[in-house]
C-alpha cells in the first residue's frame, strides 16, 4: 500500500482562491458522507495510474513526488463541525465528478479543479477513482514564501 507526496499548482477550489503552491500527501478517497470521510492507501495499480497522471500534468504537479509505502490501509479524516474561516481547506479532492456532494458546512474539505497556466481552462482528472490530499505546507505563488499550517 502507498501514499504519495507532491506539490500542487494551478488549481482552484473556489472562485476567489489565490495562486499558490501546496505540498500535499495524497490518498485514495474511499467514503464521503456528511461527517464521515475515509480514505485508503493506494494499491500498486492505483499508485502507478496516479503517478502517470502526475507525469501527464507536470504544470499542476511541479517538482518531485515521493511515494511512501505504508502498512496502514485505511485512514480516518475528522471534519470540524464548526464554521471556520481558513486560508485553505485541510483537504483537497480530485474527482472525475466535480459535482461530488460534499454537504460542506465548513471549509475543511473542498473539491478542486486543475487549471491551465492562465487559469482559463480546466484540466480533466481522468482516473477512475477519487483522490484526496492533505495539505501539509503551502506558499503564496507570487511570493514563494513558505507558510506552515
Amino acid at each position: 500500500m502507498y501514499t504519495i507526496n507532491t506539490q500542487l499548482a494551478y488549481f482552484k477550489y473556489r472562485p476567489d482562491s489565490k495562486e499558490m503552491i501546496v505540498n500535499i500527501k495524497w490518498f485514495k478517497l474511499d467514503k464521503l458522507k456528511e461527517w464521515d470521510v475515509k480514505c485508503k492507501a493506494f494499491n500498486k495499480l492505483e499508485i502507478d495510474q496516479f503517478t502517470g497522471f502526475i507525469d501527464q500534468n507536470r504544470l499542476n504537479f511541479p517538482g518531485l513526488s515521493f511515494i511512501e509505502e505504508t502498512e496502514k490501509e485505511q485512514f480516518e479524516i475528522f471534519k470540524s463541525k464548526e464554521l471556520a474561516e481558513k486560508v485553505l481547506p485541510l483537504y483537497l479532492i480530485l474527482s472525475k465528478n466535480p459535482d461530488l456532494n460534499l454537504n460542506n458546512n465548513n471549509n475543511d474539505i473542498m473539491m478542486i479543479r486543475l487549471k491551465d497556466k492562465d487559469y482559463k481552462f480546466n484540466i480533466d482528472y481522468t482516473l477512475n477513482f477519487n483522490s484526496i490530499g492533505k495539505i501539509e505546507i503551502y506558499k503564496g505563488y507570487k511570493t514563494k514564501e513558505p507558510i506552515y499550517k
